[in-house]
């Protein structure tokens, strides 16, 4: 008896480790499983740069090709094929020319004039290799050409992808064209079908948009350059700045991705955008509040196989479904924070109609007539795109082993089942959803080889009234809505000059930069007697100093270095009352507010000049003169052509001469400039020259310019004035020679955040005889 309920014991453990191991089989297929697999895999290698390169004949995937088969993406066998050769080969590189910086056209001319035959060379030099047998010759080379779908020939496009610019010699000169140029903001590198939804949002100046999930800023800073006059370039003497009424908040759940979406955006220097840090489909905010929604959603990412050929080895269908509720809860969100009669863009980077159609169908189904799926067919019209489908099947996850497995309909979905597949996954019934199946044809979905780029869905939406469910809801509840540990997160106006916390105590750090604990209030309110040294020593309005400038109520009891501009929209939202000023008439506004999590508002505009003898100066800082200088009635000097070059000649950085000092016993003879300056005080001046801008600080015997090294060469180009050959290596060598050890430790603190920033960036290396020209 004993043996025998021995092996009863036995068998019964071998068939639950059997059932064990095959549902380890299955379980290790899906996709979290297999991302901590690979993430386990790659800590133990120790492995650096875990992108693995994938060869052009390697990069397909049978599951895939079997999926997109079956969902009929495509017109016919031939055309499915096309599909898949464009999603083995390499993403073209493209980028983008913003729209508001002053030298849009002038870039335009230098890639027609310079690099286009730099290209033609390389092109030929790539032929002869491959006559005299070289096999490794890469993607053919194509000169740079303005994408035809893109208003104003702002947007370009190369078949180099960016390893090829980068190794090839004769393109390198092109290659640091477009590093230079986004480093100051007037360039944005950016995948071509990424530049669609801002285009379908249709922005106009003066309107409220919310990009829902930002991150990296690609979109956000093509929504800040509508924003800015249409597109128009900036204007000189615009003196609306402080009442725009303009206003982008770009958000994101990760904070990572908020420092480096404030880092890309800092090159854009724009007072009307605010980054916070929300899970979307919870992020704060008043219902019907914002013109615009942009709900770029998290996605499986298939339609970038082209730029990330490692997703091929790693695509299965799960991803799709496992984020279809997200999905469709963000969008949720967004059509009800949307305002009436406004757009919401709701668009991935994925070809499946899982995340697609279907949660288009889903928001149409429980919106009814209360929004519209519109018709952009009109818009764009170089744009090569294919209609919506109107059916597609639904994988059925109990059966992994079987890729031809799919459900008939929703009926036939077990109970058990129900969860993982929701109605909302399946298509609309032909008979009873019939208006839901005549406008679905209506998105856009972009395949990568109708216009050589990567894949892309785009769907707009208008809405029409509120919708039935918002009665239900109020403020208070979309606010309480957010995340409820006010403790956590925010950085405002500098982020990413903050002190970086330990990864341990990420965001119990954060919470001593809480909004509410640390606001940007009015400089006027707490240092009333800088705001009027300020107005005096520049000439401002004090109407401006009030309204438009601030500083972090925790510097304000000291001395604070920085001052900030923020506009009128801006300042409003983010504006919060102590609990004693509260009353019941802005109770909403201080609600919401109170529960953003706001990681950068505002620009900087002045900063304390902290030298001896000069504690009562500010000096104004490059990347906000283009706000501030309008308003100032002093300390502005207009220069002549010659004059503003020379500035920009004698600057340049060599061992031999004294950096950006320039002495007033070097300017030429007939200049009138050092008359002039001899007729101010010592501080800081501003020289202007045809709507540029030079920022320098006047001393007794010299002047010195505080900009950076690539504003600096911008203008230089422009000027067609020779840029310095004096290497930034040596000179960042000068800079750590010259800086004391708790300035190093600060810089040091700064890169474990923001490695690519640097606080000082404004600030070039100050030669001693500039210091002691300061000191006299």
């Amino acid at each position: 008896m004993l043996i025998t309920w021995s092996r009863k014991v036995l068998d019964i453990m071998g068939r639950r480790k059997q059932k064990y191991t095959e549902k380890e089989r299955i379980l290790s297929r899906l996709p979290i499983a297999r991302n901590r697999r690979e993430k386990r895999e790659r800590t133990d290698s120790n492995k650096e740069d875990f992108r693995e390169y994938v060869e052009q004949k390697d990069r397909k995937n049978p599951a895939f090709t079997n999926y997109y088969e079956n969902q009929k993406i495509t017109d016919s066998a031939e055309d499915f094929n096309a599909l898949l050769t464009s999603l083995s080969t390499t993403l073209p590189a493209s980028f983008r020319i913003h729209s508001s910086t002053r030298f849009a056209q002038s870039l335009i001319s230098e890639i027609e004039s310079n690099f286009i035959s730099a290209f033609e060379a390389a092109k030929a030099a790539q032929l002869v290799n491959q006559q005299n047998g070289d096999e490794n010759t890469g993607e053919e080379i194509i000169p740079p050409y303005p994408i035809k779908w893109f208003p104003d020939n702002l947007a370009w496009s190369t078949s180099a992808a960016r390893q090829t610019l980068r190794r090839n010699e004769l393109l390198k000169p092109f290659h640091q064209f477009l590093i230079e140029n986004t480093a100051c903001g007037s360039i944005s590198r950016q995948e071509a079908v990424s530049m669609l939804p801002p285009l379908f949002l249709n922005v106009e100046p003066g309107m409220r948009v919310v990009d829902l999930c930002a991150a990296p800023g690609s979109k956000t800073s093509q929504i800040i350059d509508a924003l800015s006059h249409k597109g128009s370039q900036r204007k000189e003497n615009d003196q609306s700045a402080t009442e725009r009424n303009g206003l982008i908040v770009a958000n994101d759940s990760d904070m990572k991705r908020c420092f480096m979406l404030v880092h890309q955006m800092k090159r854009l220097n724009s007072p009307e955008l605010i980054v916070t840090h929300h899970d979307a489909q919870k992020f704060p905010a008043e219902l019907d509040s914002y013109d615009r929604v942009l709900a770029d959603v998290p996605c499986s990412g298939d339609g970038t196989l082209r730029k990330a050929p490692d997703m091929w080895k790693k695509w299965n269908p799960l991803g799709a479904i496992s984020l279809h509720k997200l999905q469709i809860d963000i969008a949720k969100h967004g059509l009800n924070i949307l305002k009436v009669g406004g757009r919401m863009v709701y668009s991935t980077c994925s070809l499946n109609p899982l995340e697609n159609e279907a949660v288009v169908a889903e928001l149409l189904r429980t919106y009814g007539d209360s929004i519209e799926l519109l018709d952009v067919s009109s818009e764009l019209p170089a744009l090569k795109r294919r209609s919506g489908l109107t059916t597609w099947k639904v994988p059925n996850l109990s059966h992994l082993e079987d890729e031809n497995a799919y459900f008939e309909s929703f009926e036939s979905v077990p109970d058990r089942r129900l969860m993982k597949n929701p109605r909302s996954l399946f298509p609309p019934d032909a008979e009873k959803e019939q208006d839901i199946v005549q406008v679905l044809p209506r998105v856009l979905r972009i395949l990568p080889h109708d216009n050589d780029t990567g894949g892309f869905f785009v769907s707009v939406f208008r809405k029409l009234k509120p919708h039935k469910e918002e009665n239900d809801l109020n403020s208070d509840q979309v606010a309480a809505n957010a995340e409820p540990d006010a403790d956590v997160a925010v950085h405002t106006a500098d982020a990413e000059n903050s002190e970086p916390p330990s990864k341990k105590k990420r965001y119990e750090s954060y919470g001593s930069r809480l909004l509410t604990r640390d606001p940007l209030v009015s400089l006027f309110d707490r240092d009333p007697e800088s705001a009027v040294w300020l107005s005096e020593f520049f000439g401002i309005d004090m109407k401006v100093v009030k309204n438009s400038l601030m500083l972090r109520a925790s510097e304000a009891t000291k001395s604070h270095r920085k001052v900030y501009f923020l506009s009128t929209a801006v300042r409003e939202l983010i504006e919060t009352k102590n609990e004693s000023e509260k009353d019941e008439t802005q109770n909403q506004k201080s609600k919401v507010s109170a529960h953003l999590r706001v990681v950068h508002a505002g620009i900087r505009v002045f900063e304390r000049h902290t030298r001896a003898g000069l504690q009562g100066h500010y000096r104004a800082a490059y990347e906000g003169n283009h706000l501030i200088r309008p308003f100032m009635k002093k300390r502005v000097i207009s220069v002549s052509t010659a004059d503003f070059t020379f500035l920009l000649g004698h600057s340049k950085n060599s061992r031999e001469g004294d950096g950006y000092t320039i002495f007033f016993t070097t300017f030429p003879a007939e200049s009138q400039l050092v008359e002039r300056l001899n007729g101010m005080d010592i501080g800081s001046v501003i020289f202007t020259n045809d709507g540029e801008a030079l920022m320098g600080w006047k001393g007794n015997l010299a002047v010195s310019l505080l900009m950076n090294e690539d504003d600096l060469n911008v203008l230089r180009k422009l000027y067609r004035i020779p840029i310095p050959s004096y290497s930034k290596a040596e000179m960042k060598s000068d800079a750590n020679e010259q800086q004391t050890p708790k300035d190093q430790e600060h810089d040091e603190g700064n890169s474990q955040e923001e490695p690519e920033s640097d606080e000082n960036a404004d600030e070039p290396v100050e030669s001693n005889a500039k210091k002691e020209v300061e000191s006299q």
